[in-house]
């Protein structure tokens, strides 16, 4: 015997109510076209704003040195070393221009005095701090950051009637910036102090193998190798996620809106009264969500495709 008629009827009330609220869903999207077409267009202005980002870095990457064209190479001759007030972090805070150790060397004391009277300008006497070790000198440092631009250690070995002297140069390499300027750690302070203490070895070294110091000449100059403008590194990739992310959630946030708004205006609680199925309810919102992220993503590709953003 075939069911009744409501039976058959409330047997199918999902699949039926679950249809009818997703065209009911569909209906109300299309009524609300600004909304729609808004929920559709976000990540056209969130890539959009990524891909003004990303020509404003690489704007400011083709204003450095290491990305623009270097057609030609002029050596230049390496400058002296600076003075640590012109230190981007330093300022016009008291600070010295290195520190070295051992200042109980008399071969050491010589070097130093050599750097600081070839320099240009000559360095003061007390922009220099000598220190007995090594040890000395970086718990100075520890104790009293951004005071110094680096510091010199020597190993000087006197067995010899020529002392075999070695060095190590201790600074800071990272890069600083502030307020667009760009200061390197290599060419600022670290060429500068390794050609001032390889003169001043060598012009000691080489008065005391008994030749005239005044025909010594010690020139290094520096050349940038010869390359094309450079691509400068995309840094979009690091911030396009959230992006991506932002326009995602303003589709969440207006479904959300509708989702409140009809709780608010009482309708679901009138079609619960006439025999809504919680689940059809919900099963409906969960059918228009993937229709609509699925519309959501292809405008994702779309909009990224057409942006054409470099990461």
């Amino acid at each position: 015997m075939a069911p009744p008629l409501l039976d058959r009827v409330f047997s199918s009330r999902l699949l039926q109510q679950t249809l009818a609220l997703t065209y009911k869903n569909a209906l109300v999207a299309w009524r609300s076209r600004r909304a729609t077409i808004l929920r559709l267009m976000a990540p056209f202005v969130f890539l959009l704003l990524a891909l003004i980002i990303q020509l404003a870095l690489d704007a400011n990457n083709k204003r450095e040195q290491r990305v623009r064209e270097n057609a030609v190479s002029v050596p230049q001759l390496i400058p002296s070393i600076p003075d640590c007030n012109e230190d981007l972090f330093i300022g016009s805070r008291r600070c010295s221009a290195f520190l070295y150790s051992p200042n109980t060397s008399s071969v050491v004391q010589e070097i130093v005095a050599g750097i600081k009277a070839a320099n240009s300008p000559p360095i003061k006497d007390d922009k220099v701090i000598g220190f007995a070790s090594r040890q000395d000198a970086e718990d100075y440092m520890m104790a009293n950051p951004e005071t110094t631009l680096g510091a010199v250690h020597f190993d000087v070995n006197n067995s010899t009637a020529i002392p075999k002297i070695n060095y190590m140069i201790q600074s800071n390499s990272t890069v600083k910036s502030f307020k667009g300027n760009r200061q390197s750690p290599i060419t600022f302070f670290a060429l500068a102090i390794q050609a001032a203490v390889s003169r001043a070895a060598s012009k000691l070294l080489y008065t005391l193998s008994g030749r005239d110091p005044a025909t010594f000449d010690w020139e290094p100059q520096l050349a940038l190798f010869p390359h094309p403008q450079l691509r400068s590194i995309g840094m979009v990739g690091y911030v396009l996620g959230p992006f991506i992310f932002a326009s995602c959630m303003f589709g969440l946030v207006t479904q959300l809106g509708a989702i409140v708004g009809e709780k608010e205006t009482g309708l679901v609680t009138s079609l619960r009264h006439m025999g809504l199925l919680q689940s059809s309810y919900w099963l409906s919102w969960v059918l228009f969500d993937v229709l609509m992220g699925l519309a959501t993503a292809l405008s994702i590709v779309m909009w990224g495709e057409l942006v054409a953003l470099v990461f």
